[in-house]
């Protein structure tokens, strides 16, 4: 199997300058999720929640599109990647939100923190099943400080509260917030491995979600009116702009440099945040217990931080060393080959393909011989990855099924290390369209060489 022919197995940790990124990402993210608590309680009273939120978000993805249209970023989606989009829009945007707004009033604010402390620990799960993704102990570990630090934290609260029946329903609600935050997380993945740009999905993730909320609040008969004050003006603004735009931006990204459970554990860093907006504010105070909260919390998002990440870097982020683009093969070349996507741990990867117009046959479909090799040239790699670089595989036999016809455009290879014995590797794969249809499948045998063995011979 083909692979990057100069190939030297080195650290996959994201340069400094992206760490930096990350850790500015979490901070602003933070800051801003952390005080939308407060400005929350200033959009009660005159404006119906439901009709609020729907202002929100519709303003939030009318300032996407004009991002997109100020960078020259289009913001066309195909069938597929509209399809996610709404499924985030319809749980994350249109669900979770309102659920938050239902909880709040039958819990302290304090219960939903603790809960939606618990976002991490559930994507963990949540990622586990839809994508086979399996996290280090290290991960599960600082989800579940994560938690116990946000506990501790509201505990005065926690103690203080009634649980009665109200909110047990309040608890409920909560928790189905919390999972569909979870599946919304799981939607955007989806739409990440269809190549969508953040702006533009998350600008129509918040429309539908507007739109979907604008046809339930004027289904229900809630008022849709307006409070020109500048406690709701300026609260909505916040909540629009730095709470949606610039926040959910720079969590998507860093979800797709670090990953969605990095990311989700924002939701446990915002109750501190949200502690001192309180203090301020509402004259709040707290004890010892919550600063031991907070410790617990900034420990979780270290070990989160030091966990071993899987090599998912985008092409705007750098690729892993050993699949570097300078030294690829002239048949990888011819095929558009193009590393999207990595998680080492698992032997799983993503690459991406251009299958132009003289690939085709009579009939107008790419000609079934490259698509074998497309496959061959994932396949490879998948090896490559799951070894760091330090294994080149030579294919001892392929099989294929061809399953649907593959029309001029992107294509995207994905392919998994099955097992991996001394001498012999057994790999599976799949190639789809630009909308997620699958082309063909296929498993390999391969020998098992090392790299610089192999690449020795070539010289």
């Amino acid at each position: 199997m083909s692979a990057n022919e100069a190939l030297t197995a080195a650290d996959s940790a994201p340069p400094r300058a992206t760490q930096w990124r990350d850790l500015a990402a979490i901070v602003i993210c933070t800051l801003a999720w952390g005080t939308t608590w407060y400005a929350i309680t200033l959009q009660f009273g005159v404006v119906d929640p439901i009709v609020s939120v729907s202002y929100r978000f519709a303003l939030a993805a009318a300032l996407l599109f004009a991002w997109c249209a100020l960078r020259r970023e289009t913001i066309w989606l195909t069938r597929a990647q509209h399809v996610w989009a709404f499924g985030v829009g319809a749980v994350t945007f249109a669900f979770n939100y309102p659920l938050v707004y239902l909880a709040e009033e039958r819990v302290t604010s304090a219960v939903v923190a603790v809960m939606f402390a618990s976002m991490a620990f559930i994507n963990l799960i949540g990622f586990r099943l839809a994508f086979g993704q399996r996290a280090p102990v290290l991960a599960w570990a600082a989800a579940a400080l994560g938690i116990a630090g946000v506990a501790l934290l509201s505990w005065e609260e926690l103690a203080a509260a009634n649980f009665g029946v109200s909110a047990t329903i309040g608890i409920a609600l909560t928790l189905l917030a919390v999972v569909a935050a979870v599946v919304g997380n799981i939607f955007a993945r989806r739409n990440e491995m269809l190549n969508v740009g953040i702006a533009a999905s998350t600008g129509w993730a918040m429309g539908y979600g507007a739109l979907i909320l604008a046809v339930f609040a004027t289904a229900t008969g809630r008022p849709w009116v307006f409070e020109f004050t500048w406690e709701y003006v300026l609260s909505l603004l916040h909540l629009t702009l730095n709470g949606s735009v610039i926040a959910f931006l720079l969590y998507y990204g860093l979800a797709r440099r670090r990953g969605y459970a990095t990311a989700s554990y924002i939701s446990a860093l915002a109750p501190p945040v949200a502690m001192l907006v309180s203090t301020l504010f509402e004259a709040k105070t707290w004890g010892l217990l919550a600063l031991g909260g907070i410790v617990l919390v900034l420990v979780g998002q270290w070990l989160l931080l030091r966990a071993k990440r899987s090599c998912r870097v985008s092409p705007m982020t750098g690729i892993p060393p050993f699949l570097k683009d300078e030294h690829k093969p002239p048949c990888a070349a011819l095929l558009g080959w193009r590393f999207v996507d990595a998680r080492p741990e698992e032997g799983w990867i993503r690459i991406a393909f251009d299958g132009k117009p003289e690939f085709c046959n009579p009939a107008g479909f790419i000609q079934g011989g490259l698509l074998a090799a497309m496959l061959d040239d994932t396949m490879g790699p998948a090896v490559l990855v799951h070894t760091r670089g330090a294994l080149y595989t030579v294919t001892i036999d392929l099989n294929i099924q061809f399953i649907g016809a593959a029309r001029p455009g992107p294509i995207f290879g994905e392919a998994k290390v099955v097992q991996l014995g001394k001498t012999i590797g057994f790999v599976e794969g799949q190639l789809t369209d630009s909308e997620g249809r699958l082309i063909a499948r296929a498993t390999a045998s391969a020998r098992l060489v090392p790299t610089e063995k192999a690449l020795a011979q070539k010289s």
